[in-house]
């Protein structure tokens, strides 16, 4: 496995992690928060040193892909070409933002939302019974007989507790339309992730 990949690797690990916390039963708790944040700002730091792309070929200061294939031949061409096709990738951009903010000025904190479902039970009952009444009672004689018939007291039914369960979301918010579906934090990495993983792809089969 190339360098290069095994960084992708170790960033798709952070990404898992994240998965992990908001599926597990701490996701809303200061715990949870916390951890979310951690792994978070761990894949920002891996996922972004894979290659430094869409900048233009560093002389300095290169990331994992440029170290290891740099100096290939066709390497440089094949990257120029990258950045012409990467440079207008908002998603690149606002990860390469990510990453600096995360590395230089604080970790990097998207904006969570907790739900909180309640269901609550109502026990509800039926009562019935039977009255026998002679074929040749009177009408007066039936009415008595159906006022002095007393119904069984029904059996108390099954009382569920109240359910209460929590749902854990993160976003980046500042991306456009705010805290909707599209930037829930996870997809936006999976989707980050898996354009890095496509340049990866290509870099091996044309240079490893």
């Amino acid at each position: 496995m190339s360098e290069t990949r095994t960084r992708l690797e170790e960033a798709r690990y952070f990404l898992n992690r994240m998965t992990e916390i908001l599926n597990s039963p701490r996701a809303s708790s200061e715990f949870g928060h916390f951890a979310f944040r951690c792994e978070l700002n761990a894949f920002l730091s891996f996922a972004r040193s894979v290659t430094t792309l869409p900048k233009p070929f560093p002389k300095n200061h290169r990331f994992v892909m440029e170290n290891e294939f740099g100096s290939k031949p066709g390497f440089r061409l094949w990257y120029d070409t990258q950045v012409q096709q990467i440079q207008s990738d908002d998603v690149a951009k606002f990860f390469a933002d990510q990453r600096n903010i995360s590395i230089h000025e604080g970790s990097v904190k998207p904006h969570g939302m907790t739900s909180i479902n309640i269901v609550e039970y109502n026990a509800v009952t039926s009562i019935g019974f039977a009255v026998s009444i002679p074929v040749d009672a009177t009408e007066a004689e039936a009415q008595e007989l159906i006022a002095r018939a007393t119904p069984p007291e029904p059996a108390p039914p099954p009382i569920r507790p109240t359910e209460t369960t929590t749902e854990q979301s993160w976003y980046f918010a500042s991306l456009p339309g705010g805290m909707i579906p599209q930037n829930e934090v996870i997809a936006v990495c999976a989707q980050y992730l898996a354009k890095i993983e496509q340049l990866v792809n290509e870099c091996e089969a044309l240079f490893a």
